[in-house]
């Protein structure tokens, strides 16, 4: 949740304004919790058409943006 790394990740991978959304919520529920899981992101992304978040969050998954904590 360093706001550099974030930064340095935008700069590095062309990412869609969806894949941008998700990962500006991401980042700031990160500083209010130690931990939370992704569909409580979903849920925060002001966005109706929830295919279009799954598309972002599958994306950023396979350009290992995002990366499972398991």
């Amino acid at each position: 949740n360093n706001p550099k790394h974030i930064a340095k990740i935008r700069e590095e991978n062309e990412l869609n304004a969806m894949e941008n959304r998700f990962l500006n919520t991401v980042n700031s529920m990160s500083k209010g919790k130690v931990n939370f899981y992704l569909k409580d992101v979903i849920e925060m992304v002001d966005e109706k058409n929830k295919d279009f978040i799954i598309d972002a969050l599958e994306s950023l998954i396979e350009k290992k943006i995002i990366i499972s904590s398991i």
